[in-house]
């Protein structure tokens, strides 16, 4: 039966089934077989489902971002970026010191466009703005 089985599927020939005169300990083929049941039920499982949505693309939101909000967002990302890098140079390390340079000029130049705007923001924008100058503001004062 089984000879007629491995005729029937000659890619099995090579498999963790016993060849019939050469005795394989059970110990050694349930673990075996045990592990690739596992991995082929890992990759069937993750078949067929979405990417998680912090990796999905962008939502659409339900209102439009205006260009004031577009500022601030600008702003929160080199501020970010800027509080980062100057971390890293208090660490000592001096392969950043033109980074830190540049995005502390940033820095001051965005915060300065969303100074200008303070009449037009909202309370909410408001205190997102101070916010991210509160978070930049101790690595500004260098």
């Amino acid at each position: 039966m089984r000879a007629r089985f491995l005729a029937q599927n000659p890619a099995l020939r090579y498999t963790l089934l016993p060849k019939e005169n050469t005795p394989v300990k059970p110990l050694l083929r349930t673990p075996a077989l045990f592990i690739v049941f596992i991995v082929c039920g890992l990759g069937l499982g993750s078949c067929g489902k979405s990417e998680p949505a912090s990796q999905a693309g962008p939502i659409a939101s339900a209102t439009p971002m205006s260009a004031l909000d577009l500022a601030i967002a600008n702003y929160d990302k080199t501020a970010k970026d800027y509080v980062r890098v100057a971390r890293q140079k208090q660490t000592g390390d001096v392969s950043v010191t033109l980074r830190y340079l540049s995005l502390r000029d940033q820095t001051r130049a965005e915060a300065k466009k969303v100074q200008a705007q303070t009449a037009q923001m909202n309370p909410a924008q408001q205190k997102r703005v101070a916010l991210i100058s509160s978070r930049a503001a101790p690595f500004l004062t260098e």
